[in-house]
């Protein structure tokens, strides 16, 4: 090592033992001291006991502590320099400091130095700047420059250089940590915002892609059923659609395999994984690291993360990212249970109102709601509460004359029955708060009241219970409802409140309608004869309001498609007449082309130009087909437009002499856009066997609607089937002479009609179509129709099987009554 306050000198124009790589110019930018350019390389100077110490101080150094020059090459480095950094003094002495300072930091150390030799004895520092260690690596110092130069103990530039690595590794640990907190708070409150699930999944992708930095973050749930990994949120880029795509079958693909193994799966080298092929897009999207995890709660898999990195990703972001992975286990676990939830209070509610629509038994009703409830929110006990106001004496208030009986009761097996309890203790303390229609929950009682609720908890060795009132509109109060805990004490929620409280609106439903049914029955058995003739007038008014109906409707529909058909018709019959000429003058247009072509074959280069532009062969030819299209298209619009006014005329033809092909063809006409294939529809195949028939007498309109009736019907049962959609219509002369019989057969391919619906078939206003799609009256008029007013049959069979068949048969010439000959 050179010593520069050895009395022993280096020779004139040596260089150290082992130089480092090639050695570059001094940076323009650092002022020379003023004999750097005639200064010999270094000599021989003579030292005291100052220099002594100041050598023995520096030598003992922890820190690195180095002299340049004033061209900031290395004169002097200390022993700890090996230590630290890996170099020898021979590998450094002699050589420039730019030969080991990091590119970026160099223009601030080389700054520094030019600003000490500007301000000779001022300390200059420097932070966080990078060295070059001997193993290639690099390590944060900060130093404290000092110009010595004019110093004749020192003669140079003495820089106290201080290792900061680990410090910055720990700051850079820390800042780290503080990244990953935050991203984890984040999660936590996309969590916590709410909204449906896809909604909290999406913000929390959006969450982990911009806080990590990451080209591409996915979330798939599992789809139990169907077996299949199904895509709810992602972020960032979106092209990498072919190995990743929305629906993913357990155990296909990478994620699919994550979630078949509930492994993660982890790597930093994506360019060299066998897992991934899409080399392209790794390669211009410089992704160097992916990440997958599996989503499990109790050992169950709900879904899988899976994210892809632009940079190798550390244990902590995977140990964050694992994290956060299992609280979208559990977020997703829990939107399942509480659409689960909901699913079953939504079944409750809907079995109790169909429950409440067919039968007006209040103790089946009351019975089936206590079950229910305690069913739902597991409780020990559900109560339906009668209220009943009986005086006793006249010294006693209203409240203390009135009691609560137990109507019905559901309650654990080892509990004993209350069914018919009185409950004294209930009415002074909590009916005035029922009474007010408001709800009484154990757990929030803290007025002086709450003494009173304890002796009703204790006539029911109970420890918690919420009760709700039931009120109706035919009176001021029915009941109450009551789930009671045995066990302790229980906090109510407020999605069990909401529940409750629907319970209670359609239980006030059922009594009101009980009520209103007692009323009926004891009228009914005070006037039974009257009753009957009552009913019996009912039946036929409403058989005669619906014929009125049904005819007023088809009249007013008759008239609105008779007013569209013409409005149509006009148009359409001037583009269907001027195609005609629009034929004849294009056939002139191209004669007299033709001619000029053959009068003048060269033609005017400006025409020869046009000609290549519009390319006249390919409009002669194309133009011809174009005017046969819209030929075609007026041609089937005037199709549609005469089955509309037929179908209007016939309404209001009356009886007469019927061609029932023709009713057909026009009846398929006006539904042949049902039968074609739309979304996941596959469409209906339509076979036709038509027989000979003559013309029957009937009311046309009236068949065109038994017609529209049935098919109409038949393509609703082949809508949702997953077999080949097959619509059959035949028909046949069943005998001959004046008893011949027309018989039309329409038969589909459907699922078939199920027993519990065949006995109401044709009963009026029974449908089983969602509300809006259905009245209940399309087969109770088409029976009408065919067997009253036209002294007709209409039979049918039905087999899950192959389908449902309807057979009409009409006599071909009958008598007609008095009521159908007009």
């Amino acid at each position: 090592m050179t010593d520069p306050f050895s009395t022993a000198s280096s020779p004139a124009g040596s260089t150290s033992p082992s130089t480092p790589p090639s050695r570059s110019e001094p940076d323009a930018s650092i002022a020379l001291h003023p004999e750097a350019d005639s200064a010999p390389p270094y000599r021989a100077v003579s030292f005291d006991e100052h220099q002594v110490n100041f050598q023995s101080l520096i030598e003992k150094a922890t820190d690195i502590v180095v002299i340049l020059d004033s061209c900031g090459i290395f004169r002097y480095v200390s022993p700890s320099t090996e230590g630290i950094l890996g170099y020898t003094s021979a590998e450094t002495v002699g050589q420039p400091v730019e030969n080991f300072v990091h590119p970026v930091d160099l223009p601030a150390v080389q700054g520094t130095i030019a600003a000490a030799l500007a301000q000779p004895g001022v300390s200059q520092r420097l932070s966080d700047y990078r060295v070059r260690h001997g193993d290639g690596s690099w390590r944060f110092f900060d130093a404290v420059t000092t110009n010595l130069l004019d110093d004749s103990a020192v003669r140079g530039i003495v820089v106290n250089c201080h290792d900061i690595t680990e410090r910055r590794l720990a700051d850079r640990v820390l800042i780290e940590r503080a990244r990953l907190s935050k991203l984890e708070a984040e999660v936590g409150a996309a969590l916590a915002s709410g909204g449906s699930l896809s909604e909290v999944l999406q913000r929390c992708t959006q969450t982990i892609a911009g806080a990590l930095q990451v080209p591409f973050v996915r979330v798939w749930t599992y789809n139990r059923e169907a077996r299949l990994l199904e895509l709810r949120a992602s972020a960032g880029q979106h092209s990498l659609v072919a190995e990743f795509p929305t629906y993913i079958p357990i155990g296909a693909s990478l994620v699919g395999a994550i979630a078949q193994s509930r492994q993660p799966y982890l790597t930093n080298c994506t360019a060299t994984d066998p897992n991934f092929e899409a080399r392209d897009w790794l390669d211009s999207e410089q992704v160097v690291a992916f990440a997958g995890y599996p989503l499990i709660v109790d050992d169950q898999l709900v879904g899988v993360m899976a994210l892809f990195g632009r940079r190798p990703m550390v244990s902590a972001e995977h140990g964050a990212l694992g994290w956060i992975a299992s609280v979208l286990a559990m977020a997703i676990d829990r939107a399942w249970a509480r659409e689960a939830l909901m699913s079953r209070r939504e079944a409750l509610l809907f079995r109790l109102a169909g429950q409440i629509r067919q039968s007006l038994d209040v103790e089946v009703v009351l019975q089936a709601a206590v079950q229910e409830i305690r069913s739902l929110l597991h409780v020990d006990r559900c109560l339906f509460l009668n209220y009943c106001p009986r005086p006793v004496n006249k010294d006693v208030t209203f409240l203390e004359q009135s009691y609560w009986e137990v109507a019905a009761e559901s309650a654990q097996g080892s509990l004993p029955s209350f069914v018919g309890k009185q409950l004294h203790g209930l009415a002074a303390g909590v009916a005035p708060l029922l009474l007010q229609w408001e709800i009484v929950c154990t757990d929030e009682v803290v007025r002086p009241a709450a003494i009173t609720v304890q002796e009703f908890l204790a006539q029911l060795s109970a420890g918690a219970a919420l009760i709700l009132p039931v009120q109706g509109s035919r009176t001021t109060f029915l009941g109450a409802v009551a789930c009671v805990e045995h066990r302790g004490d229980r906090v109510w929620s407020e999605s069990e409140v909401g529940l409750l409280r629907g319970v209670c609106d359609q239980l006030a439903i059922a009594l009101d309608q009980a009520a209103l049914y007692t009323d009926a029955q004891d009228k009914a058995r005070q006037a039974r004869d009257q009753a009957d003739r009552l009913a019996q007038a009912l039946d036929e008014l409403q058989s005669t309001q619906m014929q009125l109906f049904q005819s007023e409707k088809m009249s007013s529909l008759g008239q609105m498609v008779a007013g569209i058909a013409h409005e149509i018709n006009n148009p359409i019959a001037v583009v269907h007449g001027n195609l005609k000429y629009a034929r004849q003058y294009l056939a002139e247009l191209l004669r007299v082309i033709d001619t000029y072509r053959s009068t003048y074959p060269e033609a005017h280069e400006a025409i020869d130009q046009l000609l290549r532009d519009i390319d006249l062969t390919f409009v002669r030819q194309d133009f011809t087909k174009l005017l046969e299209a819209m030929g075609l298209a007026a041609e089937r619009i005037r199709q549609i437009v005469l089955s509309l006014r037929n179908f209007a005329r016939l309404d209001r033809a009356g009886m007469k002499p019927t061609n029932l092909h023709e009713c057909l063809d026009e009846t398929l006409t006006l539904l042949r856009h049902r039968l074609e294939p739309h979304g996941r529809f596959g469409g209906i195949q339509l076979e036709i066997d038509r027989g000979e028939l003559p013309l029957v007498t009937c009311h046309g309109g009236q068949m065109a609607q038994v017609l529209m009736n049935l098919i109409g019907n038949a393509i609703d049962a082949m809508e949702s089937i997953d077999r080949p959609a097959i619509l059959k219509i035949s028909t046949r002369l069943l005998s001959n002479g004046p008893q011949s019989i027309a018989e039309i057969a329409i038969r589909d391919s459907g699922y078939g009609i199920s027993d519990d619906i065949r006995p109401h078939l044709f009963n009026p206003f029974f449908t089983t179509k969602p509300v809006g799609r259905g009245t209940g009256l399309g087969l109770s008029i088409t029976y009408q129709i065919v067997v009253e007013n036209h002294g007709g049959t209409i039979d049918w069979t039905s087999d899950p099987e192959w389908g449902t068949e309807f057979v009409i048969r009409l006599p071909v010439l009958l008598p007609l009554p008095p009521s159908c000959r007009t």
